[in-house]
């Protein structure tokens, strides 16, 4: 194997990170160059820094272009409008980067490029950002454009009324909110090389008006927006991503070796379309060795990291290929999400290996803190989060447990930490399937008001479940068993009643169930009801009660 070939290029510097399909799992290796890595994630986490400092070197208002200069480069800009048309662009700033490659390694035009007013000011900013100058082009007519990311270099067409003339302008995504996008962009009427930042808006419609073009009709930039417009967008290539599908996985890997460890080339199979020696640099030490093809293996092997945020693709290990969401980022070697201004959810720990996790009730991202209220994303099936998590520290500031939260995981303990949770919620499904479970101890969640259909489905090792005193009503379903359709364990519930006497009424714990399965259980013996005060409704109407006495509650006969 030729592993030992050196090379000096330092094309495509950028190396983003992202999980994969692939099974197993690895040891990290070679977290140093990791670390060392320009990636989505750390790019991300000091986005505002880096906005800042491109609106610093290209202050708004100004024009991207070098009137009235003797020297310049690309980091040019003058107070002084040109115009393009009289002055034939004479004095347009203009930049340098790599053409960009196919989706199939295809190469336009020449290697190197040179490209001016919106669409080179587009691509000046993406250099500085991702710290590369090699991009792929992704045509929209391949690969529709759904998913636009911070970051994106979008290139758009209109028509232009009564011609057979099209209209481009190319922007440069600096911000997503729900459907609306925040960009930069030089040039926007098409004449000037002014630049604009924290732009919302452009034209829809362009017409011409003697010898130019212009823009009317100005509307809200949206996501709709840019796919109705989009011809093609760019983002810059990962290392490691030979496929250029936007992450790291398992095809990847496979790649390598049939390449580079196997035969001791990077054509593949197709040498008309020879992948850059760079590429298989994945650890970006300056050669391609052994150690490459570990740290590729190790990208693909992670559940969710850097370029698995930034690329198209679903997450690969949930059931629903449920795509990638936006507002997602990593704190202590967990993925957190951003669920509003002040509050995040945990989602799952970084390293898909991990086993044993605490989760924290604070966490930072770009400059700000947020309460972690809530465990899980929004599945519509179940997902594999916590596949490999067997022990979880959950803080007395999560309220919410989301459906399917700990769906299909190897959980077996669940502590909370202290005695003042703020659970309030555990939603339909929230632990189903979890097969290692035996007990559940809910003892310190007196705020504890809910547990969903299902939520304990197809756990069937669940055994006990310490229920908490709350002084209110513990709603047990919302329509349906908590349990399973086919319960085949027997699971008791422990009423932890701290009070001693049968007055006043409120001293009375109450559990209204709303599945009717789950009183055949309890009068089949698959379902115990153990404690002292407490009373067991249907829906709301009275059937039993326990009193002073602890022990177990009989079903009516």
């Amino acid at each position: 194997m030729k592993l030992l070939k050196r090379f000096a290029s330092t094309i495509f510097s950028l190396t983003l990170i992202a999980g994969s399909a692939s099974t197993g799992v690895l040891s990290q290796v070679n977290t140093a160059a990791a670390e060392n890595s320009v990636g989505y994630y750390s790019t991300i986490n000091n986005w505002n820094t880096k906005i800042n400092a491109e609106k610093a070197k290209f202050p708004n208002g100004k024009y991207w272009n070098h009137k009235g200069k003797t020297t310049w480069d690309d980091n040019t800009y003058s107070s002084t409008p040109c115009d393009n048309n009289t002055e034939n662009c004479a004095y347009c700033t203009s930049t340098k980067f790599r053409a960009p490659y196919l989706t199939n390694w295809d190469v336009l035009s020449n290697q190197q490029s040179t490209t001016k007013h919106c669409d080179g000011f587009a691509y000046k900013l993406a250099k500085d950002i991702w710290g590369t100058d090699a991009f792929v082009r992704i045509n929209s007519s391949e690969r529709a454009y759904t998913d636009p990311k911070v970051g994106d270099i979008v290139r758009l067409q209109f028509s232009v009324d009564g011609t057979n003339n099209k209209a481009w302008h190319t922007l440069f995504i600096t911000g997503i909110s729900g459907s609306n996008i925040t960009f930069a962009d030089c040039n926007s009427e098409l004449f000037d090389c002014k630049i604009r930042w924290d732009a919302t808006k452009y034209y829809t419609n362009f017409k011409r008006e003697g010898n130019r073009t212009k823009g009317y009709n100005s509307v809200t930039v949206t996501k709709t927006y840019l796919k109705n417009n989009c011809i093609y967008y760019s983002r810059p290539i990962l290392k490691g991503d030979f496929d250029l599908s936007g992450r790291i996985d398992s095809s990847d890997v496979a790649y390598f070796k049939s390449t580079y460890l196997d035969n001791g080339n990077t054509s593949g199979n197709d040498p008309l379309h020879s992948i850059p020696t760079a590429i298989y640099d994945v650890n970006s030490d300056g050669s391609i060795t052994a150690a490459d093809y570990q740290q590729i293996q190790y990208y693909a092997n992670l559940s969710y990291v850097d370029g698995y945020i930034y690329g198209t693709g679903p997450y690969v290990d949930y059931t629903d290929r449920y795509l990638v969401r936006d507002n997602c980022f990593i704190y202590n070697n967990g993925i957190y999400k951003i669920e509003t201004s002040t509050t995040a959810s945990f989602i799952k720990p970084f390293y898909k290996s991990t086993t044993s996790y605490v989760i924290n009730g604070s966490v930072n991202y770009n400059g700000k803190s947020y309460t972690v209220t809530a465990i899980g994303d929004n599945h519509r099936q179940p997902g594999y989060d916590l596949e490999y998590v067997q022990s979880l520290v959950i803080p007395n500031s999560v309220k919410t447990i989301k459906r399917f939260a700990f769906a299909n995981s190897a959980i077996s303990r669940i502590t909370f930490n202290g005695s003042t949770s703020s659970l309030q919620t555990i939603e339909a499904e929230a632990f189903y399937n979890c097969r290692n479970l035996t007990s559940l101890d809910l003892r310190y969640c007196p705020q504890l008001t809910l547990i969903g259909n299902f939520a304990f489905g197809s756990c069937t090792a669940l055994r006990y479940i310490d229920l908490p005193y709350n002084m209110t009503t513990l709603k047990l379903g919302t329509s349906d068993t908590i349990f399973d359709n086919n319960k085949t364990n027997t699971t008791t519930l422990y009423v932890n009643n701290l009070k001693n006497s049968l007055t006043p009424a409120s001293n009375f714990q109450v559990l209204d169930f709303y599945g009717s399965k789950d009183l055949t259980y309890w009068t089949n013996g698959k379902l115990k009801l153990y404690g002292k005060l407490f009373k067991v409704s249907y829906r709301g109407k009275n059937i039993s009660q326990k009193g002073i006495n602890i022990g177990y509650l009989s079903a009516p006969q």
